[in-house]
């Protein structure tokens, strides 16, 4: 009996090696995809906006999106490129739905735009939230 578990012994290290491998790809790969989520990489700048120094903002309104759970209209500030500010002109929501716009507004304001995650459990007012935002966004030129 004892030489039974001095041989299992002998095998577990080996194999637990493996499996700790495994354990920390893919706990390395769950923290990258954490981070490019939530840093998105910015995009350069041409020299002519850099050297044109601070540009005023802009605000734009886009179109009213209808969606199945209500519509959404959304007022965006640009300055100096990026989005300083989104303001909800109208927004409705059915079923607490309307919870959703504070995060999707917070989310638009860092990614600088639409690029960013579905809000779970939102999903369809996170859609019409950026096709809203997008629409505010291309009028502002």
């Amino acid at each position: 009996m004892l030489s039974s578990n001095v041989r299992l012994n002998a095998i577990t290290p080996r194999k637990s090696k493996g499996v700790l491998q495994a354990v920390a790809l893919l706990g390395l790969s769950v923290t990258a995809a954490y981070f490019l989520q939530n840093h998105p990489a910015s995009t350069p700048t041409s020299n002519s906006s850099a050297t044109s120094g601070n540009s005023a903002p802009k605000t734009a309104t886009g179109d009213a999106i209808n969606y199945q759970f209500g519509t959404i209209q959304l007022s965006v500030t640009k300055a100096n490129g990026a989005v300083t500010a989104v303001d909800l002109v109208q927004a409705t929501a059915s079923a607490g739905r309307d919870q959703a716009f504070s995060y999707l507004v917070q989310d638009a304001i860092k990614s600088n735009g639409s690029n960013f995650a579905n809000l779970s459990g939102a999903t369809y007012t996170t859609a019409a939230f950026k096709t809203a935002l997008d629409s505010a966004i291309s009028k502002l030129g």
